[in-house]
């Protein structure tokens, strides 16, 4: 990327096209249970931290899923965009959003976006869990 002169992968595929050089296909990298990964390895957070600062300039998106509370602050300061589905306490709201607007998602699929500062209210497709287990198999894990 400093080689060309660019500021990230973007900028970079842009520079590469008018080159006609083959450019930059994103890596998205899934990581559904950060509860499970927390105890195998003692120093994720850091790892994470790494990735969230310096992974979107090359090109590397994290996905995060997680079903508690407990979220290091360290991760959500350095998160830019957060999808946010209904929770279950007025804790778990304020401590994604720094407010309880989402305590107030109806569920199935309403859910609340906040990118950098801004909030943006979502009605995403619901699907069952069971759904999604057979799309991650059938199409990403093999």
């Amino acid at each position: 990327i400093n080689e060309f002169g660019a500021d990230n992968y973007m900028s970079l595929n842009k520079i590469l096209i008018n080159k006609k050089i083959d450019k930059i296909k994103p890596i998205f990298l899934l990581i559904n249970d950060l509860d499970t990964l927390r105890k195998k390895n003692y120093n994720i957070t850091n790892k994470l931290i790494y990735f969230l600062k310096f992974g979107y300039k090359s090109g590397i998106h994290l996905i995060m899923i997680n079903h508690s509370s407990g979220i290091n602050q360290q991760i959500l300061a350095n998160t830019k965009t957060k999808i946010i589905l209904k929770t279950t306490s007025i804790d778990q709201s304020f401590e994604i959003l720094n407010s309880k607007n989402a305590c107030s998602l109806i569920g199935n699929g309403d859910a609340l976006m906040v990118h950098d500062i801004n909030i943006y209210h979502l009605q995403l497709p619901f699907i069952s869990e069971a759904d999604f287990h057979r799309v991650m198999n059938k199409y990403i894990l093999n």
